[in-house]
């Protein structure tokens, strides 16, 4: 039990409530059970807890050292009016330099000075895919209580960077092929109709009072507008952000469908599935009547003579329906038996896998050719691992 105001724990945690603590120590505070499990699933460095009651047993569980501190000593240390129960010291990101590699979005922060809005933009960035947040001053500081708060923890996922000033941001930004967009009611183009080139984008949002400042307007690729109804003249920074990332990425998709879908995993795992899957067919028709998908059905069943039938439909990637049309030809056919809850492979299917064995092993060499040793374990360990993780998505769903 920690007892004084003294204790370098506490003296350590004060000292977190300023800026200039945070940036020496490279640590921030965050308040509250919600949001330090928050930042404990964000993948957040935390260093330790300090509890004004009993650790709970998900954070000891998480391996997070907590030390328990007397009633109200932590309400000292935030200086809050209101009772604290719990404090995380956790680990600021550490900003990048300029020359990092960025994702295809990035966000522009010009002068945005109330920590709410930052917080929210932030959040916000993160929940529609964006990480890359850039800053444009030396006063901003993402470590701020607010901006916790706001951002639910988010800025501590962010790949944050800083510059002297927006036009130097837009600069950098641009030379390393971003396409540079700024929100502005003079915009003299719709954002949701906006002409983007289907590269990476980033969006300025500026201050909440003055905007984006005209030099970076000028030095920006396209200046858009959210169009306003009735009387509203404009939106809260965080709001309008929200909606300027959604629409321009949107446009983004748009304007890159094409490549977008011929370089998604799905595809590519489909594409490559039924092109196996035609090589094997076209040598098995050379020597026998069975196809690629039978093959496969009865090399898994071989393993283990007796499967059940919910394992057979997670070893072969299919549902109640499609095993049970799998099945049928195969039982007519003598290779296999099966019932309402198990399939079994009989001596006259063993004896087809054998017969067939070369030949899956030439395809599967032809398949391989000019791969090496290791990067043929490679391939394998890959695609057990694009399974365990799918299986683990199928079976949270169900």
């Amino acid at each position: 039990m920690i007892e004084s105001i003294k204790d370098e724990l506490i003296a350590a945690a004060r000292a977190l409530t300023t800026r200039a603590g945070r940036l020496a120590a490279g640590r921030c505070l965050v308040e509250g059970p919600s949001l330090i499990r928050q930042v404990l699933a964000a993948g957040a460095e935390v260093d330790h807890v300090l509890c004004a009651e009993p650790p709970p047993a998900d954070l000891l569980a998480a391996g997070v050292a907590a030390h328990q501190v007397r009633d109200g000593l932590l309400r000292k240390v935030t200086g809050s009016a209101k009772p604290v129960s719990w404090l995380a010291v956790v680990r600021l990101p550490v900003e990048l330099g300029a020359d990092e590699p960025y994702g295809d979005f990035a966000v522009v922060c010009d002068r945005v000075a109330d920590p709410g809005n930052l917080g929210t933009i932030v959040r916000t960035a993160r929940a529609l895919g964006v990480r890359d947040v850039v800053l444009t001053d030396d006063e901003t500081d993402l470590g701020s209580r607010r901006v916790l708060d706001a951002s639910r923890g988010a800025v501590l996922g962010a790949a944050v960077r800083r510059f002297d000033s927006p036009v130097a941001a837009v600069k950098s930004l641009q030379a390393k092929g971003f396409q540079v967009v700024v929100t502005s009611p003079r915009g003299t183009r719709l954002q949701s109709l906006a002409p983007l080139r289907g590269g990476r984008v980033a969006l300025v949002v500026g201050n909440e009072t003055a905007g984006v400042d005209q030099a970076t307007v000028d030095a920006a690729d396209l200046v858009v507008q959210i169009p306003m109804a009735g009387a509203v003249e404009s939106l809260n920074v965080g709001v309008a952000t929200g909606i300027s990332i959604y629409e321009l990425r949107m446009r983004m998709v748009l304007a890159m469908l094409t490549d977008r879908i011929r370089d998604t995993l799905g595809r590519e795992i489909n594409v490559a599935g039924a092109l196996v899957r035609q090589a094997l067919d076209t040598r098995l028709r050379e020597v026998g009547d069975l196809d690629s998908s039978q093959v496969v059905l009865l090399m898994v069943l071989a393993c283990e003579r007796s499967t059940p039938l919910a394992q057979l439909r997670r070893d072969l990637g299919v549902d109640a329906g499609e095993l049970a049309a799998a099945l049928s030809p195969m039982a007519e056919l003598g290779y296999l038996s099966s019932d309402e809850e198990q399939a079994v492979i009989t001596g006259h299917g063993e004896q087809a896998i054998a017969a067939l064995w070369a030949v899956q092993e030439r395809v599967e060499e032809d398949l391989l050719a000019g791969f090496s040793a290791q990067e043929k374990d490679m391939l394998h360990a890959l695609l057990r691992r694009v399974q365990d993780n799918a299986q683990r998505i199928v079976t949270a769903k169900n």
